[in-house]
Order: structure tokens, then sequence, then C-alpha cells
């Protein structure tokens, strides 16, 4: 079974080289879905978020959770090494910024202020389709999760998809759009800004309420255990349990 913080060799077909890759989804998680949260290593460049954090023996190399994939477990080959507790717990905070988690899992949840100008960017809390993707012929609903400082001024954006099809545990599903469909926060995955089809929204509600949003900001911390925001017995389990 896979193991939470450890980088495993990714195979992506068609690509030279084997990336890697540090798991980030819970072993629990991990062990009965078919695909695993997983933050990139790659080089630093110009293109690299501010949420990027260096490696201790590489600085040139960083983990950067604006990268975060859903990646299917058959792609994932031999683990590598092992990420120290530290590093790993700067990683989660780095993707609980991004997520906003701070201002939604706040008592009560707090939204933003909408970013004054043309708004041409995924929003947070939209509801989109992605262009010419379908999962046995079916389009999807994905959820934009990171914040719109990011959104308006990135190429990629963080999302997770919708299901209408009953899940447990609602934790780790979060129940939406008045019972109507949940969000499956084990696949937070990043995805190209232009990937989302801004043009041809889903019928019905198009965007998720704060109440809403802060149910999916605490499903994710249950997923890929954002240990800052779970309360001391939870924190304890995700310890444990990795």
């Amino acid at each position: 079974m896979l193991q939470r913080g450890v980088a495993y060799e990714i195979e992506i077909a068609g690509r030279a080289g084997t990336p890697l890759a540090v798991v980030l989804t819970k072993n629990s998680w991990n062990g009965r879905m078919l695909s695993a949260g997983a933050v990139p290593i790659g080089p630093r460049t110009e293109a690299t978020s501010p949420f990027a954090l260096p490696l201790d023996e590489d600085p040139a190399e960083v983990l950067d959770p604006s990268r975060l994939l859903a990646i299917p477990q058959e792609q994932i080959g031999r683990p590598v090494k092992e990420l120290d507790d530290g590093s790993l717990h700067r990683l989660e905070r780095a993707l609980a910024e991004l997520i906003d988690a701070s201002r939604l899992l706040a008592e009560p949840p707090r939204g933003t202020r909408p970013i004054p100008g043309v708004i041409d960017y995924p929003r947070l809390g939209e509801i989109y389709y992605r262009k010419g993707h379908r999962i046995e012929g079916e389009a999807k609903r994905y959820v934009v999760v990171s914040h719109d400082l990011w959104n308006q001024k990135n190429i990629t954006v963080l999302v997770a998809r919708t299901t209408t099809q009953p899940k447990r545990p609602t934790d780790e599903f979060p129940i939406v759009q008045d019972g109507s469909a949940q969000v499956v926060c084990g696949e937070l995955t990043a995805l190209p800004a232009s990937a989302l089809d801004l043009d041809n929204r889903p019928q019905g509600q198009k965007r998720l309420g704060l109440q809403d949003m802060a149910a999916v900001a605490r499903g994710f911390t249950q997923t890929h255990l954002l240990r800052d925001y779970l309360n001391p017995i939870e924190a304890e389990i995700g310890r444990v349990e990795g």
C-alpha cells in the first residue's frame, strides 16, 4: 500500500525520465481508492509558485502544492525516499494556505471580497465542466478550491470533482448543493485554468455557498491530513495512521 509522505517514481506515458511525487493523501484513502493525491518534485523555475518548498538535500528541487495531482495508482512506481515530518508539515501548511483554509475553517467561516476588475478566470467555489473530458461518457463537474488571488494571476487552479453517487464517509465526501451532490476531496488536483469551460457552465447551481465551501475545506483536512486544522484526537489518529 502507498504510504503518505513517501516520494515515489511516477510513470507518465510519453514523458522522458521518471519524475517523483510525494503522496499526501492519508493511508486509509490510498488503501481503498484507485488514485492518490501526490505533490510532484521538480526543479525551481521562474514559473514556480510562492507555495513551493525547497528540499533540504537539494534546494534546487521543490515540492509545489499548486501542482498537486490525483494520480492513478497504476502509474505510481517504486518508493525512493521518505519526507521528514517537518517538511511534510510545511507542505500541509502551504496547501492549506492555497485553499484559504484559515478563512473557511474559522468559526464562523469567512469569505473574501471579490477582486476588482474583469473576471476572466475560474473563481473559488464556482462549478465548471472540464473541456473535452468525460468519465465513462459523462461530463463531470469540478469545483474550484484555490483562492482567487491565485486563480486570477496563474495558469493553474486547484479543483475537486463532484458526484451525485452516494459516498461514505461524508467527512471525506462532504455533502453540498442542498444534498444533491458530494465533493471527492481525495481527488483534489491541479488543472490548467484553460482546461475549465468558462462559457458552457452546468445547469442549476453554479457556485457553492460559504457553508458548503467550509465543508469542502474540512474534507481536505481529512483526506490530506492538514494537521493544523484537525482537532487533537483527529491529529493523533492521523499521525499514527499516516
